[in-house]
Order: C-alpha cells, then structure tokens, then sequence
C-alpha cells in the first residue's frame, strides 16, 4: 500500500488474481483521478500447473468513488466482477469508453442486472463493446444511451464471402461504425493487403441487397461503416488513433461501407453498400504468397436491383465518380441520377410483368 496517492496517474492497468478485491481497491485508493481504468485476469493457471485462478466472490465492500473516470475496459468480464462495475458506472458522471468483453462466455445478465440497469443511465457513449447476446438483452431493456461506435462479438459470424449477412447488424439508430468480431479462419502469420489505389473504378460484382438486410440498414439510420477486424488490437478507436473510415478500412482489410440517398419528397430511397475484402498473405517457410482484393458492390432501387452500367451512369450524373468509396446516409441526388434509377427500375418492372 503507498503512504500517499497518485494523483497524476491518469491509467491503470491492472491484473486480478484470487485476491483481486484487496488488489482493485487499494490501486482505486491510490489513484483517485484515474481516467482510464482496464482490468484484465491473469491467465488460467497463473497460480501452477493444475491450480487454476478463481476470482472470489464479493464482499460487499464499498467501492473508491472515481468521479474522474471516462474509460473502463474489461478484457474478461465474470459475474463476481458487477458489483465492482456497477460502482463504478454509477458514480463516473464522465464516463464515455465502455468495453465489458466475455470471450469465455461467463457473463449471461439478465434485462435487470445490474451492470444493464448502470449502463442505462447512462446518456451518451463513444464507445461500447459487448457480445451479441449481452447486447441484445441490453437492446431488449429498452432506453439505450447514444452510442457512436459499438463492437460486438458474435460467435455466429463467419469471416465468409459475401459480409454482407443476415442478423449481422444489431439494432441501434445511432451508431456510425460497427465493430464485429466472429470466427475467423485465417492463420495467425497474417499480414493484411490494403488498397494500393487511390480512386476505384466501377463496375465491380453487383449482387442485390436482401430484404432482411435492407429492414436491418434502414433500422440502423446512422450506421456508415461495418469493419471484421481479426482481433481485438486491430480496432483503431482503442488506440484513440483519428483515421477516416477509409483509412480505418484499409487498415482492417475487411468491411462494408453503407450509402444510402433520399429524394427529396422522401419517396424513394437507393441504397449502395461497397463489401471489400483483402486476401491476405501468409508468409511461410520463407515464402510470401500472393496478395489479392476482392471488392462486391449491393444495390437497391425501392426493392428492385440496380445493376452496373446503371451504378456507374448515375454517379457520373454525381460528377463525382469516387465518392462511392465513402459512407453516408441520407444523402442527397440530383434530378438526373434519381431518372436514371427510375428509368431502369421501370424497365424490370416491365420485364417481369411480361
């Protein structure tokens, strides 16, 4: 324990083990104006072979008040760990970074636990990482907080051609990026192959958007950009790095980019998601094999598939060819571009009455 606190220690990173209480709530003491906490556990068997690391159950103890604190990250959340996090939800006013990661799968809360009913109150976060299933309860509470950026583990997710897959997306109007973390089959040497060009030229594979999907974009009205990075590290908003969502795709290797455009009259909507996927280089035995990029273009025109040459003439109409590469919703088109839809959804609805 030291003699007096820390009161210019703005992080701390702290590893629990079987005493983890005494551990957390001496270090909170010290450092009263910690902005930034993580707690990680120590691994399996820390304590030696066959003896594995138990974190004790609560004792009701009254937590240090951390009125200071904006980010809280927990790399392995377990049950024992809610009234901690409770505490400290409850009394950070300034909180805007919450991760509570559960790769084992030990945390199930219900719509009423209290660590869901804590992150309620909260009005606005930045950041929030959850997995699926936790998410959907909290979803299912009701009155969730605003939420710009959301990372999400699913154990459903596949890292398969096409990304663009059902009950992908969960349901939040306010968030801009979506972090998703599944399954990946790639092998651990990796390096990812990013874009080498600067502007991107159409057309590429077009595939039509299904409804399914579509309902889930258009509940999801803000959302721009959707990145699969293969860990954890490879989210950049956890280094509090500024990229642009471009660049944050070219980093990542693998994402989605979400535009859709609204007629003024808000009669008609197209929407244009950009899937882009690096093959990535796998350096073995001395040898790296080759790299390459693959990138599918989604489309919908009020129900019906809008296909290449139609894509490309309407962002000619733009006049600007390249700003397909970027998100946005609710974006706006001229004249031209919204006759050049009509014109072509007109003639598959001909077709298809034939």
């Amino acid at each position: 324990m030291l003699h007096q606190p820390l009161t210019n220690l703005r992080h701390l990173q702290i590893t629990l083990e079987d005493d983890w209480q005494d551990t957390l709530h001496s270090g909170l003491l010290c450092m009263p104006h910690v902005r930034s906490l993580t707690i990680s556990s120590a691994s399996a068997y820390a304590g030696g072979w066959g003896r594995k690391t138990m974190l004790d159950l609560p004792d009701g103890r009254c937590w240090p008040i951390m009125k200071y604190l904006k980010r809280l990250e927990v790399d392995e959340m377990y049950p024992e760990l809610e009234e901690m996090v409770t505490n400290v939800l409850l009394q950070s006013k300034s909180i805007q970074y919450v991760a509570l990661r559960d790769p084992a799968d030990r945390w199930k809360p219900s719509s009423m636990n209290p660590v869901v009913l804590a992150l309620k109150d909260i009005k606005h976060l930045d950041y929030l990482a959850l997995n699926r299933k936790t998410f959907d309860i909290f979803q299912l509470s009701g009155n969730l907080p605003s939420i710009d950026i959301l990372s999400i583990s699913d154990d459903r997710l596949k890292y398969n051609l096409s990304l663009l897959q059902g009950d992908i997306i969960p349901p939040c109007d306010t968030m801009s990026i979506l972090y998703l973390h599944g399954n990946s089959t790639l092998p651990p040497i990796t390096t990812s192959f990013a874009w080498d060009e600067e502007v991107h030229s159409l057309p590429a594979p077009v595939r039509s958007i299904n409804p399914t999907i579509l309902a889930d974009i258009e509940k999801a009205s803000k959302l721009q950009l959707i990145l699969f990075p293969a860990q954890v590290e490879d989210e950049y908003f956890i280094h509090e790095e500024y990229l642009t969502p471009e660049e944050s795709l070219k980093k990542v290797g693998r994402g989605i980019t979400l535009r859709t455009y609204t007629s003024t009259d808000d009669q008609h909507t197209f929407t244009h998601c950009t899937s882009y996927t690096a093959h990535h280089t796998h350096v073995s035995d001395s040898q790296a094999y080759p790299s390459e990029d693959i990138q599918e273009e989604y489309t919908d025109y009020d129900g019906c598939y809008v296909d290449a040459n139609t894509l490309g003439n309407m962002y000619q109409a733009v006049y600007k060819p390249t700003n397909w590469t970027e998100g946005g919703r609710g974006l706006d088109l001229p004249e031209q571009a919204w006759r050049i839809l009509k014109v072509a959804k007109d003639k598959v609805v001909g077709r298809q009455e034939l």
